[in-house]
């Protein structure tokens, strides 16, 4: 199992390909109570292209950086490497094939041990993999990936909270968005920086609940640059 950590939002754990799944309540034709439990969506696996480097390393080029769907894709080479190849350690990039101007195209990097040499190697157990994520990261199918708002246009509320919203957004993993923002309230100060707050909540895209959380973002220009911060709380 693996859990992905977003930052200063919530956790999310991805098992295999399993979903999770909701329960709700109805009555039948003669007024009792009946559970109905109703499957969330499964995370279709990353399509990816598979590349040798050496002995040991490899390249798994995706198209998203929906970590539950390169989880999946990732349960799969795993199974791959375990079943096919020679005691030792194996290192897996995860890497974006369409990364945007000035992105790092890495998405994530993951190991797998086989045999008692690839746990010596790896610091994992035989039999097992792991992988950590970029946070942040963006993909070519992802939304959000490009940036919408024009960083060069003067500032006013409505610039204000479109910038907020993007650099609240880069908070989430992908499968968060789009998050769902309420409560805005944007001022200016006397020295030219703006301030919105708010709440925030991310999508619940395969069927994990997700916290609202509360926002403060801060926004100023000066001398042509464009500077800003998020920080959240409970």
């Amino acid at each position: 199992m693996h859990c992905t950590t977003t930052i200063g939002i919530l956790a999310i754990c991805a098992v295999g390909l399993t979903a999770c799944a909701s329960t709700d309540t109805d009555t039948d034709t003669d007024g009792n109570s009946i559970s109905i439990t109703e499957a969330a969506a499964v995370p279709r696996p990353a399509t990816y292209t598979l590349r040798e480097i050496g002995d040991y390393g490899y390249t798994a080029t995706v198209t998203t950086a929906d970590t539950d769907s390169i989880d999946a894709a990732w349960t799969m080479i795993r199974g791959q490497l375990l079943d096919t190849k020679p005691d030792g350690g194996y290192f897996v990039n995860f890497t974006c094939a369409d990364p945007a101007p000035g992105k790092n195209p890495l998405l994530g990097t993951a190991k797998v041990a086989v045999g008692s040499l690839g746990a010596a190697q790896t610091g994992i157990d035989s039999g097992t993999g792991w992988i950590d994520y970029v946070p942040g990261a963006r993909c070519g199918e992802d939304p959000g990936y490009r940036s919408q708002v024009d960083r060069n246009a003067p500032l006013d509320a409505d610039a204000v909270n479109d910038l907020c919203r993007e650099f609240i957004e880069e908070k989430y993993v992908v499968q968060q968005l789009p998050v769902d923002i309420a409560n805005e309230r944007t001022e200016e100060s006397s020295d030219g920086r703006w301030t919105a707050t708010g709440t925030s909540q991310g999508a619940s895209k395969y069927g994990t609940e997700t916290a609202t959380v509360t926002y403060t973002c801060t926004v100023s220009k000066t001398t042509g640059t464009l500077s800003s911060n998020v920080e959240f709380t409970r």
